[in-house]
C-alpha cells in the first residue's frame, strides 16, 4: 500500500490523472474517499492529483498525542517530500483549508498555488456564525426535534434552501461511510480546528491564493472566505451562487472551471 512513513506516522495517499502535482487537503473527519468522482474526474485531465487520508483517518495511523493544525500540515510535507516535490499546489477544503493555511504560514516554500476552499481563518463557536446560522442552532438546541447527526447533514446541504439534492445527499453520504473515522481522531480534530487562529499570519504569505466559498454555507458562512480574502495578499475570491458546505458533488463543473483556470494560469 502507498504510504509515508516517518517514526510513528504512516500516512496513507492515492494518486490519480497526470500533470502538475496537486494536493488535495479534505476536511474534518473525512479523508481521500470523500472527494466526489464529478471533480476528481474533470481535475485529473490536467492534474496528477495526490489524495491524502490525514493522520487517524482512511488507512492512515493514529499517532499517540493530540493534533494541531500544523501537525496536520506537517504530515502533509512528508508526502511531498515522498514524491521528491520541493513544492506542489495545494487545495483544501474546510479544516483542510486550515491546514493548507498552516502550510502556507510554516512551510510557504512547499506552496505553488494555493486554493482554499469553505474555510476559515479562525472559526470559533457562536461567534463565528452568522445571524441565520445562530439562529439554525439556538433553535436545534431549543427544540431537539431531530438527531444531531440529521441536523448536522442539513447544515452541511443548507436543506431549509433550494440546495436540497437527495441524489448528491445520499452520494455524499455512501462515500462517506466507505471508511469511518474513528470517534478519537473526530475529538481530535475538531480541537484542533477550535484552536487553529492564521489571522496575524496570513500577511505574510506572498504566493497566488484562491479562496473559494458558497454563499449559502451554514457551516462555515461566506463571511469567513471573505475575511481570508481580506487577509492573504493578492488574494482572488470566487462566490458559488447557492453553494453549500458540501458542494464538492453538486457544483462540481463550477469548482472544476475555476481550479483548473487558476492553477493553470501563467501568473
Amino acid at each position: 500500500m502507498p504510504r509515508v512513513s516517518k517514526g510513528r506516522k504512516q500516512i496513507y495517499y492515492e494518486t490519480r490523472g497526470q500533470g502538475e502535482p496537486l494536493l488535495l487537503l479534505m476536511g474534518w473527519q473525512g479523508n481521500r474517499t470523500w472527494w466526489p468522482d464529478s471533480l476528481l474526474s474533470r481535475l485529473e485531465k490536467h492534474f496528477l492529483l495526490i489524495l491524502m487520508d490525514h493522520r487517524g483517518t482512511g488507512l492512515s495511523k493514529d499517532p499517540l498525542g493530540l493534533y494541531t493544525i500544523k501537525s496536520l500540515a506537517k504530515d502533509a510535507t512528508l508526502v511531498l517530500d515522498h514524491f521528491g516535490l520541493s513544492s506542489a499546489s495545494v487545495l483544501g477544503v474546510s479544516m483542510g483549508g486550515m491546514i493548507a493555511q498552516a502550510m502556507a504560514i510554516h512551510y510557504p516554500e512547499r506552496i505553488k498555488k494555493l486554493v482554499i476552499t469553505s474555510s476559515s481563518a479562525k472559526v470559533g463557536l457562536i461567534r463565528g456564525l452568522n445571524k441565520k446560522q445562530q439562529h439554525a442552532w439556538l433553535t436545534y438546541l431549543r427544540k431537539r426535534d431531530k438527531g444531531l447527526q440529521e441536523f448536522i447533514m442539513d447544515q452541511l446541504f443548507s436543506r431549509d434552501g433550494d440546495s436540497d439534492d437527495h441524489t448528491t445527499i445520499a452520494n455524499f453520504i455512501s462515500r462517506t461511510k466507505q471508511q469511518r473515522t474513528p470517534t478519537r481522531t473526530v475529538i481530535k480534530q475538531f480541537m484542533a480546528v477550535q484552536l487553529f487562529d492564521s489571522r496575524k499570519k496570513l500577511k505574510h504569505f506572498h504566493k497566488p491564493t484562491l479562496v473559494v466559498t458558497g454563499d449559502n454555507d451554514m457551516i462555515i458562512g461566506a463571511h469567513h472566505s471573505e475575511a481570508l480574502y481580506e487577509l492573504i495578499p493578492h488574494a482572488k475570491l470566487h462566490l458559488v451562487k447557492g453553494g453549500t458546505h458540501a458542494m464538492l458533488d453538486a457544483e462540481a463543473e463550477e469548482l472544476a472551471r475555476v481550479y483548473i483556470e487558476f492553477l493553470l494560469d501563467d501568473q
